[in-house]
């Protein structure tokens, strides 16, 4: 999909593989804190990035909370 010059992809976070050129933006809003390996996931997610591209996530430490307990 494209808006204006951007272009915008839906990827697996768990088996993202560089399969386009370098991005300028990964974007993810509380969804990567359930992926296994954050230190291998991160490493990809970030060598995918353009010079001075930016990584945007965020991952909450609600392990503790009953609701992911119990999920």
């Amino acid at each position: 999909m494209s808006i204006g010059e951007a272009k915008v992809a839906s990827e697996s976070a768990s088996s993202y593989a560089r399969r386009m050129p370098d991005v300028d933006l990964i974007f993810s809003n509380a969804a990567l804190h359930w992926v296994a390996d954050h230190p291998a996931l991160l490493q990809r997610l970030t060598a995918a990035l353009a010079p001075g591209g930016q990584l945007a996530v965020r991952m909450p430490m609600a392990d503790e909370l009953v609701t992911h307990r119990t999920a």
